[in-house]
């Protein structure tokens, strides 16, 4: 029997060696723009259940899904974030490097993501970075 639909390899299946290096889901920077959208999405619906429905005396329930819906979750994907960090650092010989950013798990050098099963140079644009050395 003939298939009706078939499904059309994507990009990742065609070319896996061009996709070997995904970012992590987890950066300092996706939970600040999430937190930053999830701000501003809960302002202005509050702002409009409140002015619809004569909410203004309950302002502490604002603030309880402030803390609730965007605060907390922010803080906990943080914290995912940062064990994620500290095995890399434990794992991989790039958090020695002074091209290594913690901040983005990156290499600053090569612009790749760093991760247990990709060292951006190999090893081979590794430079020792002094314990006090702030870059």
């Amino acid at each position: 029997m003939k298939q009706l639909f078939t499904r059309k390899p994507d990009e990742r299946e065609l070319y896996p060696e061009l996709f070997r290096n995904r970012p992590p889901k987890i950066t300092l920077g996706s939970i600040i723009s999430q937190a930053i959208l999830k701000t501003a999405i809960l302002i202005i619906a509050i702002w409009f259940i409140f002015e619809q429905f004569d909410l203004l005396g309950y302002w502490w329930v604002a603030l309880f899904l402030l803390w609730f819906l965007v605060v907390y979750p922010a803080f906990r994907q943080y914290e995912q974030y940062r064990q994620i960090e500290a095995s890399v650092r434990k794992e991989i010989i790039c958090a020695t490097c002074r091209y290594y950013d913690p901040s983005g798990i990156i290499c600053t050098l090569y612009d790749e993501h760093v991760g247990p099963n990709n060292i951006p140079c190999e090893g081979l644009a590794w430079e020792w970075r002094a314990p006090d050395d702030p870059e």
